[in-house]
């Protein structure tokens, strides 16, 4: 555990206003953010100064607002293609979703990687490996699973690499609102047979900092080409795309990420 620095984000971007299948209040997150916080592993948290977190030794706090989510560079190319005609009327689903509706909640995922990739560089910590692992992550895997898989020592290894969790899927139009012809062809022509998740990733310092490169030209590209879904998409498009930096492991068709924490909490017979 004390040789990963984890690194989570939470701030409110008004999901409570959505349609019920995509609401979600901020207490939400919040409450599962502090239950992650209770676990005790070296935690990097970007979020408003009002979180009410405790105050740790292994805890780290880094102000984050709407206004910075703003200033990102590519904010106003999101906010035109998701206010788009033609990006609306890909699915049924897309116009009442997230990435739709909220004019923070791409900047919000999109950010995960670069902020990995600055915690890296910084080190703070002094670990050998680096994990993002959002917020909300005790909704859909178990807190005393997780909690076993993150103090063991078999995590470490898994991130020998960058590592993604995927799962099984074939789009027939899209993936989270990016067309699935341009990620097949971005993706050096191959097949889009499985989606990255986004909820768990990471590796050694090298890998995050060259994968975290390899996402900032590829979001920035695919923007500007009126292209857009989520982080899962360009992680999925560079998981093809760069097999000798990008480990993949697979999950249920479901994809819930639960059964790899399993896993791990298996192999540490605790």
């Amino acid at each position: 555990m004390k040789d990963i620095t984890f690194v989570t984000a939470a701030i409110d971007i008004g999901r409570a206003e959505l349609s019920k299948d995509f609401a979600r209040p901020f207490s939400f997150y919040t409450t599962q953010l502090q239950a992650l916080c209770d676990i005790g592993m070296p935690l990097v948290v970007y979020g408003p100064a009002d979180l009410g977190l405790d105050d740790r030794h292994n805890q780290i706090h880094v102000p984050l607002d709407l206004e910075t989510l703003e200033k990102q560079p590519d904010f106003q190319q999101i906010q035109k293609i998701r206010n788009s005609k033609h990006w609306l009327e890909q699915a049924s689903w897309l116009p009442s979703s997230p990435q739709a509706r909220l004019p923070h909640y791409n900047p919000l995922v999109m950010a995960k990687m670069g902020w990995l990739a600055e915690e890296a560089r910084r080190n703070r910590f002094g670990t050998s490996r680096f994990a993002w692992i959002d917020a909300g992550i005790t909704h859909t895997v178990p807190l005393d699973l997780l909690t076993k898989a993150i103090t063991s020592a078999e995590l470490a290894p898994m991130l020998s690499r960058f590592l993604l969790l995927c799962f099984p899927y074939q789009p027939v139009h899209e993936v989270h609102g990016f067309e699935r012809a341009a990620m097949e062809r971005y993706a050096g022509g191959r097949p889009i047979n499985w989606v990255a998740r986004g909820g768990f990733f990471g590796g050694p310092e090298a890998f995050v900092v060259e994968a975290n490169r390899l996402y900032q030209a590829m979001l920035s590209f695919t923007l500007h080409q009126k292209l857009m879904g989520t982080e899962e998409s360009i992680l999925t498009i560079l998981g093809n795309l760069h097999p000798d930096i990008f480990e993949t492991r697979f999950i249920g068709a479901d994809g819930l990420i639960w059964p790899f924490f399993a896993d791990i909490a298996a192999r540490s017979g605790s």
